[in-house]
């Protein structure tokens, strides 16, 4: 479903709104790589937690 408000205003903070939304998948990509790689070293070694913080500052 098409937000016409939401596309207008994207598009005139981010120039094209296409750009923004490749973005926005390459983090989600980011995050479920990161967080397969933390259950796979849970599995190989389940006696250390790890916790991995990820930041991402878009200007």
């Amino acid at each position: 479903m098409q937000h016409p408000d939401y596309d207008s205003s994207t598009q005139e903070q981010f120039g094209n709104n296409h750009d923004d939304f490749q973005l926005q998948q390459k983090f989600v990509d980011i995050l479920i790589l990161v967080n397969d790689f933390g259950l796979y070293l849970n599995k190989m070694v389940p006696k250390y937690e790890y916790q991995i913080i990820i930041t991402c500052n878009i200007h």
